[in-house]
């Protein structure tokens, strides 16, 4: 391809945060710190319970119980059998409840800072770290709020999911740069 091509790839990275330039003008990717971990989790906590407020009308009700079933019934299983799912329930979290928002820029921003996050995740299962059972009951209950029409304290509880998360990612981060 082009350079003009390869400019305009990076340039769209870098927006997104997932590359940057350095002093010299090079173009970098990473690295992975706490505190990148730490800046994207805040924007998470920022915008995601906001958009599941105003979403929250919009929401598909034969999804949101489709997904409430599969999080009961997987709680239910061995760790092992559930945990292998645990982004695709998250995707299907953030797109059936988060993503509803009538408002693009704040669906758009979402999107782009969950790129960095879910490629952090990805990474750190790839790695073989084990996953949290922990994770399934509180997407269960974020759900379960949302059924019951109580999306004020599914906001809360997407608040604190969200905060367990980081720590999670963090610990996750801290087992690897001991390895």
């Amino acid at each position: 391809v082009s350079r003009t091509v390869v400019r305009d790839v990076l340039s769209r990275l870098q927006e997104r945060g997932l590359v940057r330039k350095n002093q010299s003008s090079h173009w970098m990717a990473g690295p992975l710190t706490a505190q990148t971990i730490k800046d994207h989790f805040a924007l998470r906590r920022m915008l995601e319970p906001s958009s599941l407020l105003a979403g929250a009308p919009l929401i598909d009700r034969d999804r949101l119980t489709k997904l409430f079933s599969q999080l009961v019934t997987l709680e239910e299983l061995d760790t092992t059998d559930h945990l292998k799912n645990i982004e695709e329930l998250q995707t299907r979290l953030i797109e059936t409840c988060i993503l509803t928002t009538e408002n693009e820029q704040l669906r758009e921003l979402i999107r782009n800072n969950l790129l960095p996050v879910g490629a952090s995740e990805r990474l750190l299962r790839k790695l073989g770290l084990p996953g949290d059972p922990t994770v399934i009951t509180e997407l269960r209950l974020i759900v379960e709020l949302l059924i019951r029409g109580a999306v004020t304290a599914a906001a809360a509880m997407l608040e604190t999911h969200l905060d367990a998360a980081m720590k999670r990612m963090i610990a996750q981060m801290k087992i690897v740069a001991i390895i």
